[in-house]
């Protein structure tokens, strides 16, 4: 959840980069994005400190991990581990802008002095990430209910969903990609004021996923042997069974996690992040989980019926949150035609 704090800040970076590119000077685009440096850095210093007690670096009892200070954690943490190498402080800064190879562009932006921050960037930051954060949250925790009920099928139940589970996950990182992507060229294009170009992006994205997720769905449903190889001995023939049976469920949900998490992005790029947590606050828990508890407790298909619970919420997450996209952008306004010279 703490990822989610800050997850907004490279969208505010490209928006205030294309606002450079289209009419603002550089150098306040500079100076915006440099504050949003700080911003982000303070503002995950900040959740750190709450969430991760006393391996903080600002608690008593937090000491560096010398292992990593010099390039690796095969070398062990004592200082006879280190001998002979290049000593910690050595290493020069990432954020410096004497570092070697560092962009021109990103040195003069890269600053350290979080006590620079603006109260009012770094509230526009917390406002943003913490729907992200609970959005994660929420997810997490609707998935980890849905695995309680698999559990109490019985440990061949829950075997067969961790491990389509899991490879749902593999999958499901293609989506994060594209969502990140396209979220960033969402902000961007708004920012230049062209509504169009930020369509085209979910388009492209929900395009491209698609064609993954089909090859991905074929190869589920031809090869389940293959697939299932890596997870299971030839002991369990039940957790094998039902396993097959998930992944011809998960060849078309896959399809509805990666829609919904591209639609998540996507609004992420229009700044409503709110709105996106509302929307999986509703597919998950108001209906996925309903439909879980119904078809795999109730109607009695077990694992199977948890799954197409999945599959139900995952879908009503998918369309909410892509038609939220469609109308926000369709309220946006338009640029202005440009005028024609009389004949």
């Amino acid at each position: 959840m703490g990822v989610g704090m800050v997850t907004a800040v490279g969208n505010q970076v490209a928006a205030a980069d294309a606002r450079a590119e289209s009419a603002e000077p550089s150098g306040s685009a500079q100076d915006e994005v440099r504050d949003l440096v700080l911003a982000s850095l303070l503002l995950s210093t900040l959740v750190d400190v709450r969430w991760s007690g006393p391996r903080s670096p600002f608690s008593p009892a937090w000491r560096p991990d010398r292992s990593r200070a010099c390039g690796s954690r095969r070398y062990g943490s004592s200082p006879s581990a280190c001998a002979g190498r290049r000593p910690c402080s050595a290493s020069p800064s990432p954020a410096s802008p004497s570092t070697p190879g560092l962009n021109a562009r990103l040195a003069p932006v890269l600053s350290l002095s979080i006590w620079k921050t603006r109260p009012a960037t770094l509230r526009r930051l917390a406002g943003l990430g913490t729907p992200i954060a609970a959005t994660y949250g929420s997810e997490a925790g609707f998935f980890f209910v849905v695995a309680l009920f698999a559990g109490s099928f019985g440990t061949s139940a829950l075997a067969a969903y961790t491990a389509v589970n899991q490879l749902a996950y593999i999958v499901f990182q293609i989506a994060v990609g594209l969502s990140h992507a396209a979220s960033i060229g969402v902000s961007r294009e708004l920012a230049l004021h062209n509504p169009a170009a930020a369509q085209r992006l979910k388009t492209t994205a929900l395009v491209c996923a698609a064609a993954v997720m089909a090859v991905v769905g074929l190869v589920y449903v031809t090869a389940p042997g293959l697939v299932l190889a890596p997870f299971f001995d030839s002991g369990d023939g039940r957790a094998v069974e039902i396993a097959r049976q998930l992944l011809l469920v998960a060849a078309a949900l896959q399809f509805f996690d990666c829609a919904q998490n591209i639609g998540v992005g996507l609004l992420r790029g229009l700044d409503d992040t709110k709105g996106g947590f509302r929307v999986t606050l509703v597919g998950y828990w108001l209906v996925g989980l309903p439909a879980a508890a119904l078809l795999g407790v109730a109607a009695g298909v077990d694992t199977l019926g948890i799954w197409l619970g999945l599959l139900i919420g995952l879908a009503t997450t998918a369309v909410l949150l892509l038609r939220r996209f469609d109308r926000s952008l369709g309220r946006l306004p338009r640029p202005a035609e440009p005028a024609q010279a009389p004949l």
